[in-house]
């Protein structure tokens, strides 16, 4: 693992205190997209399923513990689920909510596979004319994840936005 930046380690721990991106970004005096990417960073700096086994309250070994993963039938530990729509749910709110994350009503999806760390995810995003909205006229943007081979891990994802 690369040597941690400090400043990264910091913005995390007022984060985790402040329970908010906004209100880290204002003790900290920096925008709120500044943090996020701080966050970004930090989470690939770091084993990812760390981060989300405590924010989920998923204490599986099966996301840690290689030896555990691989009794189970996984090359190694897997990604948390929370984890991987954790990234869905950030593609859709960068590209459709104006980054604003209080427009997401729901999000769910179909795990089709696993991820693990270190994979490469990327988001694919369908929206606007013919993809539709709620019952509330809301728009539903459909997606799904995938990882650097083409694997789909989520499939027929929906985010519904406010």
């Amino acid at each position: 693992m690369e040597q941690l930046d400090l400043d990264l380690l910091r913005t995390f721990a007022v984060i985790a205190e402040t329970g908010a991106l906004s209100r880290a970004a204002t003790r900290v005096g920096r925008t709120q997209a500044a943090i996020s990417l701080q966050v970004k960073r930090l989470e690939h700096a770091v084993n990812q399923t760390l981060l989300y086994r405590h924010a989920g309250n998923d204490a599986n070994a099966i996301h840690i513990d290689p030896a555990v993963a691989e009794q189970a039938g996984f090359k190694g530990p897997i990604l948390a689920g929370q984890n991987t729509l954790g990234f869905a749910a950030r593609a859709a709110i960068e590209a459709v909510c104006g980054r604003d994350p209080t427009r997401v009503r729901s999000i769910d999806g179909r795990f089709a596979a696993p991820g693990y760390n270190g994979d490469r995810l990327t988001t694919e995003l369908w929206f606007g004319m013919g993809v539709g909205a709620d019952t509330r006229g809301r728009l539903v943007v459909a997606f799904r994840v995938v990882n650097q081979d083409g694997a789909v891990l989520v499939d027929r994802g929906r985010v519904t936005i406010a």
